[in-house]
């Protein structure tokens, strides 16, 4: 209602600032742990900079795009205070126990990986403090009581059954289609058992915190969804989680540096980063792998196909107002498709706005603007009638015209003018090259002869066929 009300956007657009509202708040905290744990000045810059270009991966594309996968950055942003919380040596601090105490209240509020944050935070503190443990502890199981038993949680009916395979877990933990994570933690564990110098213990739970995250996660996902196939391990949205094992590689790796007494190597670390993220290592090695570039690429790619659902979705209400249907129905929407139709409908108090609105048909076309077509193929035969040619109509916002064939009873059904016609395009100086149709239809639906096919838009329209047999 905010959006709506105070800054006139469609609901949910907001939900893209706010994600790299989070994003830039994580690589902030990511930087503050950094200040915090670490005392050598080009350790803490190298190491604050390489987790932030772990944060900001393409490879996540789809949370980056989804304007319902907030929570997602939010829960990150959760674990790095979490950790911050942590690297504080003292327990008992009045705003320490706020926050710890608060920390598993909001996580488990906000989307359901919470509970591997709460849990993962629990055990930390138990590292930390017994007095931190026992506080952190208490409040993530009160949390747990009132949101899993006082409302219970009911497994989706296309969900599978719980099952656990090892394969999912290991891909779906080591970073999925990104095999730089994995690639990352495994040359950073070299060396750390290769040099042998213990991280000093204080600094044990901040820096587990976002590794026994990643991995309390991969266990979830991996029960839940380890039924649908080893393949969707590779979802990019899993990645978001994934990546904060990287975090505390590096900053193993950094800690390492930063108490060791021979030379350090504080390059190593955001080498290995740009390695693996920009450097697309070894991402670049493999057919069909998804470079640094090309996951960029994909996400927009990604994000634009969801849009033209959404589009389609827009104009199927529209017509479906007009008691036209399309022949070819978009794909539904999950998990409700009536909700969409109703709200662009206006059929719910929250109105469409921006370019939800101008998507509406009513408020794009001009009624006395003409239309100019041309049927360049007519095919007849005992069952159908094909249609080949162009039209467009002669306005700025050049609204989508429809093939629209009468049935009488049965209503009316549309076929999109969208098809590529360069030709045209060509000739006539038009902006834009998709506006030509091939269409067939059946000459009788439930019964119905087909009566005419006119082009145009539900309010607009001219008559292009007619079928000299139909009644009327």
């Amino acid at each position: 209602m905010i959006e709506s009300a105070l800054f006139k956007l469609p609901p949910g657009q907001t939900a893209l600032f706010q994600n790299l509202a989070l994003i830039l708040g994580c690589a902030g905290l990511w930087s503050w742990l950094c200040q915090r744990m670490l005392h050598r000045n080009v350790l803490r810059l190298i190491t604050a900079l390489a987790g932030s270009l772990l944060l900001l991966n393409p490879w996540q594309y789809e949370n980056l795009g989804w304007e319902f996968q907030t929570p997602w950055f939010l829960i990150n942003a959760l674990v790095l205070l979490g950790a911050l919380v942590l690297s504080i040596p003292t327990a008992g601090r009045f705003p320490q126990s706020v926050v710890s105490a608060l920390l598993p209240w909001v996580a488990l509020t906000s989307t359901g990986q919470g509970l591997a944050l709460a849990v993962g935070f629990a055990g930390c503190s138990w590292l930390h403090s017994r007095k931190l443990g026992a506080l952190v502890s208490a409040s993530t199981a009160l949390a747990g009581l009132s949101f899993y038993l006082l409302l219970p949680y009911n497994k989706p009916a296309g969900h599978p059954e719980i099952s656990f395979q090892i394969d999912y877990f290991l891909r779906a933990w080591l970073g999925g289609p990104w095999q730089g994570l994995a690639l990352l933690c495994v040359v950073i564990a070299a060396v750390l058992l290769g040099r042998r110098h213990p991280i000093p213990r204080a600094s044990w739970p901040a820096l587990l915190l976002p590794g026994l995250f990643s991995l309390l996660f991969a266990g979830m996902i991996t029960l839940s969804r380890a039924g649908f196939g080893v393949e969707q391990a590779n979802s990019s949205r899993y990645i978001t989680h994934s990546l904060m094992l990287g975090l505390t590689a590096l900053m193993a790796l950094a800690l390492s540096d930063d108490h060791s007494r021979r030379p350090t190597t504080p390059l190593l670390g955001g080498f290995l980063v740009l390695l693996t993220t920009i450097g697309s290592f070894p991402q670049g090695l493999q057919s069909g792998a998804l470079s640094y570039t090309g996951a960029w690429n994909e996400g927009r790619r990604w994000a634009e196909q969801k849009r033209k659902r959404f589009v389609c979705h827009a104009e199927q209400a529209e017509l479906a107002a007009n008691n036209i249907r399309l022949l070819d129905p978009c794909n539904e929407i999950f998990p409700n498709q009536q909700v969409v139709d109703q709200y662009f409908q206006s059929g719910w108090p929250v109105e469409p706005l921006g370019w939800h609105r101008e998507l509406l048909i009513n408020h794009q076309i001009s009624a006395s603007s003409p239309i100019r077509y041309h049927v360049d193929h007519q095919t007849l035969s005992s069952s159908s009638v094909q249609l080949q040619g162009w039209a467009f109509m002669k306005t700025p916002n050049r609204p989508q015209l429809y093939l629209i064939a009468d049935y009488g009873n049965q209503g009316r059904v549309a076929v999109p003018v969208d098809q590529p016609r360069r030709d045209v395009k060509r000739t006539l100086g038009l902006s834009t090259a998709r506006v030509g149709f091939n269409a067939t239809f059946p000459h009788s639906q439930n019964g119905q002869v087909l009566r005419a096919v006119r082009i145009g838009t539900p309010n607009q329209s001219v008559q292009i066929w007619e079928d000299p047999s139909a009644d009327g």
